[in-house]
């Protein structure tokens, strides 16, 4: 029981499961569910309006699970992304326990089930909070993959599934997390460089097939490059006049109430740049933070959710050095009452004397 006392900042989202869905976003995301499970097919999707080929169907495929078994509800619009934040979670306490320690990992799972985004996601439920799930749980079986190559062939399942929840987004995501550091593993190898994207393809085919098919090959380009990567450069059609900076002013609410201490480790890590030669697979958190951030930073779109999926990476950033600046802060008070302690003895043998 104690080691889920980190998922108890998600209890409250269980209050409002059940709310309507304000966003049109999530009510469109639902729709295409519920006609998935009216329909029976699951690999052709629609909406009210037609065909749906402006996403991947994996989180809309969890929803209509949900709605299979509870019926068109809120809450089986919504329970999908409180599972996937319970896996993200999970994942982020397997990832600080790999990289550091378990009081790094239960830390950072905590810090990560209270910051703003991740309930966010919940309450609002898109498409982001499946790619943060999957992403995450990629990272994870990648790290596990050190000691037994046989996670890399989970980890790159889950990178498919993060391909079928937001297009190569997620495979970047994965990525620029792993890719910085297993490059110089001596036995990078292990991580099946080859076997590992045939399984990608094997799991996305089905689907993208399906959209050639039926909506043509424009639809599967679309799908691949417009409508994600294309908002980096302008070419899906999406621009917006916001600055490199509407993600700095955007994590300061997102990441709260973590945001403090992530600038303070963001300040530190900036100071150790040029000692970046040698592997060191601590450095996964920052490459997960930095390079989609940056990414992100420069696109010719953006909204703010884009950059809640980096959320685990904010919590396993900030939670070495909590636990190190409370370790700190322990042994100074520890002194402070030793001295304290030793000055009472001396003043009360004065006194006696």
């Amino acid at each position: 029981m104690r080691r889920l006392a980190v998922l108890a900042p998600l209890l409250p989202l269980l209050l409002g499961l059940d709310a309507e869905l304000q966003d049109v976003d999530a009510a469109q995301y639902a729709d295409v569910a519920r006609r998935m499970v009216a329909s029976g097919d699951w690999l052709t999707l629609s909406h009210s309006q037609g065909p749906f080929v402006n996403k991947p169907p994996f989180s809309m495929w969890a929803q209509a699970v949900c709605i299979t078994a509870l019926g068109p509800t809120s809450v089986a619009a919504r329970l999908p992304a409180l599972l996937f934040a319970v896996l993200t979670v999970l994942a982020v306490r397997g990832i600080g326990r790999q990289l550091f320690d378990d009081r790094v990992g239960e830390l950072a799972a905590f810090l990560t089930a209270s910051t703003a985004a991740l309930h966010v996601m919940v309450i609002d439920p898109k498409v982001d909070l499946a790619l943060t799930a999957t992403t995450s749980c990629a990272v994870w079986a990648f790290l596990a993959a050190r000691q037994a190559s046989r996670w890399a062939f989970a980890g790159w399942a889950l990178t498919g599934l993060a391909l079928l929840t937001k297009g190569p987004l997620g495979v970047a995501i994965v990525a620029a997390a792993i890719a910085p550091e297993a490059v110089r593993e001596p036995g990078r190898l292990r991580f099946q460089p080859l076997l590992g994207p045939l399984l990608v393809a094997a799991l996305a085919a089905p689907f993208y097939w399906t959209v050639w098919k039926v909506y043509g090959p424009e639809n599967v380009e679309y799908l691949l490059w417009r409508q994600s990567m294309g908002r980096f450069n302008g070419s899906s059609g999406y621009v917006d006049a916001t600055s490199p900076l509407f993600y700095v002013h955007t994590s300061a609410w997102a990441f709260l109430p973590w945001t403090p201490a992530l600038l303070v480790v963001l300040v530190r890590k900036a100071r150790r740049l040029g000692n970046v030669r040698l592997p060191d697979w601590q450095r996964v958190p920052a490459w997960w933070f930095a390079l989609p951030f940056a990414a992100f930073s420069v696109s010719d779109y953006k909204l703010p959710q884009y950059v809640y999926a980096l959320t685990p990476a904010v919590a396993l950033l900030c939670a070495p050095w909590l636990c190190e600046a409370s370790a700190a802060a322990l042994r100074r008070l520890r002194w402070r009452l030793a001295a304290l302690a030793a000055g009472g003895a001396v003043g009360g043998a004065a006194a006696l004397a």
